[in-house]
């Protein structure tokens, strides 16, 4: 069985404008397949949609692709459209407003990199200039009786 077309009891029912109970019992004399599939904490019984389709066409009976049964009245089924109709153009402008998203993103990283590379180039700047700008550390001269003894500064001879 493919998972695409796997029907609950509840939807092969509703397809076919018959009970629940009437796909129970077609179960149950083994006239349809099904199997089961656990799903959170319970187990659901699962039908191949085209064996159902098979079944209903061998019974005489119709069945309706998007399971709206044929006796529901033309206005019900055109506000489920309507509502379809909408739910895909909010669709339609999550997706464009995800892919702005995503164009702004993509253009903000490339700005972050251009501004790694300046926080580098700036970093080697302002050492270059520090180098030069600030004069040598003065070097610590000793007295010639520090360099004749061998001592360290003059605070340390008492």
């Amino acid at each position: 069985m493919s998972t695409s077309s796997l029907l609950t009891i509840r939807q092969a029912a509703d397809a076919l404008g018959v009970s629940t109970r009437t796909i129970r019992r077609r179960i149950a004399e083994g006239e349809l397949s099904a199997t089961k599939q656990r799903r959170g904490k319970q187990d659901v019984t699962l039908l191949d949609g085209s064996e159902v389709a098979r079944w209903a066409q061998v019974s005489g009976l119709s069945m309706t692709a998007d399971g709206i049964p044929n006796d529901t009245p033309p206005a019900v089924i055109g506000l489920a459209q309507e509502q379809d109709e909408q739910a895909l153009a909010e669709v339609a402008r999550l997706a464009a407003t995800c892919d702005g998203q995503a164009e702004t993103i993509r253009a903000q990283t490339v700005t972050i990199e251009a501004l790694q590379g300046q926080v580098s180039f700036l970093q080697e700047q302002v050492r270059l200039l520090t180098s030069r700008a600030l004069p040598p550390a003065p070097v610590e001269r000793r007295t010639w009786w520090q360099r004749l003894t061998g001592g360290g500064n003059g605070a340390d001879s008492a």
